[in-house]
């Protein structure tokens, strides 16, 4: 079962959080004495807790300090991504944006080395570690999916007022707003909205 099908559990969970607090903190480590006094879980159950995400990958110790493997956490969120990636069809009023989005995912797919660049993917790593170090005490955030969807939330944020290479393009393909289209003549579906646009900046590149 993929990690990102699992249902990590909360203490699991809490672990992780807390060293992804850490990761961003000036110490990236913490023993683990450290790890039950941050999360309040017993010395068992933070052991055990820190054995399962080892197998996992998504730590890493050395001596006896474990810190959160970031590498990892990008592959998992770049299979996550692949989830939206699918063309879509729909007919009529907004069949041009659709087409527009298509060819943005065409070329994720195609140029996915191009497109995650070490700057991309200091900032996907930065939000991911900020998502996992706020979910401790959310109720709705219990697993790597959950975290990941609002990873999703705070991309399309960013690349309105952030310039970093691909990350419009992330954006455009998590927009996903066409995936569950409501009464065409809501006003919110027929504005459009930045990513609309980048869509199809991207698609008048390509057919040119």
């Amino acid at each position: 079962m993929s990690l990102l099908q699992a249902t990590e559990g909360v203490n699991r969970f809490k672990v992780l959080s807390f060293l992804a607090e850490k990761k961003l903190s000036s110490s990236s480590e913490a023993r683990q004495k450290e790890i039950v006094e941050g999360t309040t879980l017993s010395k068992g159950a933070v052991s055990n807790n820190c054995n399962k995400l080892l197998e996992n990958e998504l730590l890493e110790k050395e001596e006896s300090s474990y810190q959160i493997y970031t590498t990892k956490l990008l592959e998992l969120y770049r299979e996550h991504l692949e989830a939206n990636l699918g063309r879509q069809t729909v007919e009529g009023l907004y069949q041009e944006r659709i087409e527009a989005r298509n060819s943005v995912c065409t070329d994720l797919k195609r140029n996915k080395t191009e497109v995650f660049t070490s700057e991309l993917n200091q900032v996907l790593e930065e939000v991911i570690l900020n998502v996992l170090a706020n979910s401790s005490d959310k109720s709705n955030v219990q697993t790597l999916r959950e975290a990941f969807l609002k990873v999703d939330q705070l991309v399309i944020l960013l690349a309105e007022d952030t310039e970093v290479d691909g990350l419009e393009k992330l954006a455009v393909v998590l927009d996903d707003k066409y995936g569950f289209l409501p009464d065409s003549e809501n006003k919110f579906w027929k504005e459009k909205r930045f990513t609309d646009k980048l869509a199809e900046e991207h698609a008048e590149k390509v057919n040119k």
